[in-house]
Formats: C-alpha cells, sequence, structure tokens
C-alpha cells in the first residue's frame, strides 16, 4: 500500500506525502530496487537526497538478503 501511495502522490505532485511513504517503506522489509530506480512516477523524486537515502537504506537491505 505504501508503493501506490508513493506513486499516486508522486503523480499528484505532492512530494512531501510521496517522500513520507517512501520513507515509511525504506524501513519496512522492502527490498524492491526495480520499483525504485524504474517507476515513472517516482523520476521527479530521484533526483531528491530523500529518495537517495532511502534507496541506500533498501539497497543495503537487498544486498544482506541475497549475499
Amino acid at each position: 500500500m505504501l508503493s501506490i501511495a508513493t506513486e499516486c502522490n508522486a503523480r499528484a505532485g505532492r512530494l512531501e506525502e510521496a517522500f513520507a511513504s517512501l520513507a515509511l517503506q525504506a524501513q519496512l522489509p522492502f527490498i524492491d530496487l526495480l520499483w525504485m530506480d524504474h517507476c515513472p512516477p517516482l523520476e521527479v523524486m530521484r533526483a531528491d537526497p530523500r529518495f537517495s537515502e532511502a534507496r541506500a537504506t533498501v539497497a543495503a537491505r537487498a544486498a544482506e538478503l541475497w549475499a
């Protein structure tokens, strides 16, 4: 549900809400880097340091899982 909220808020231009749901999602056992890297509505978020921080958290978790 947080992915959907992030996408919908990003698409609607509500970036603060999108980043809030993305930050929550990054704290959960979430590992979908493909979604983070390729979801079109998230394009507007990718240059922001908050996105990089959330992605780094998710990437570290994914690396631990697949190591």
